[in-house]
């Protein structure tokens, strides 16, 4: 697991706010961390990254964003519809990095995607409150807060 991504595995209570597409094949997702729930993780995530760059709306509820240079596949389901599947092996609590998955399965059974083109990618997951979010990418996401 990436460095700056493994200061996000001790969060828990974390809402989707927004996923947006953006031109050149980024992917930009927002996320509200329940700063009550969070306390000791968010202050290590501040001190790992260090100043915070987003504008804050709310004190109990503060952003956390995660920018995807590029990605491969990307999905959002209702985690109301979803179940656990002990065949799936992944590093983290929320915020995970998948060694084994449907998912990555399913995008090297259904893309031309290989580790010589585009190369090595990973899949990267995060069970929010009401949403489990899928992203498959050979690029790591920079994190903003």
């Amino acid at each position: 697991m990436n460095q700056l991504y493994t200061c996000l595995s001790e969060l828990i209570n974390v809402d989707l706010v927004d996923c947006i597409e953006k031109a050149g094949m980024k992917l930009e997702l927002h996320f509200r961390i329940h700063k009550e729930s969070n306390e000791e993780a968010y202050k290590k995530l501040i001190e790992r990254i260090g100043t915070i760059t987003i504008k804050q709306d709310n004190d109990q509820f503060p952003l956390i964003y995660l920018e995807f240079k590029s990605y491969i596949g990307d999905s959002i389901l209702n985690e109301s519809y979803t179940i656990w599947d002990d065949y799936e092996a992944f590093e983290g609590k929320i915020f995970r990095v998948f060694k084994r998955s449907r998912y990555l399965d399913f995008i090297q059974a259904g893309t031309i995607a290989t580790t010589e083109h585009p190369g090595p990618f990973k899949h990267y997951g995060i069970a929010a409150l009401n949403h489990i979010v899928d992203i498959v990418s050979t690029d790591e996401p920079q994190i903003y807060i």
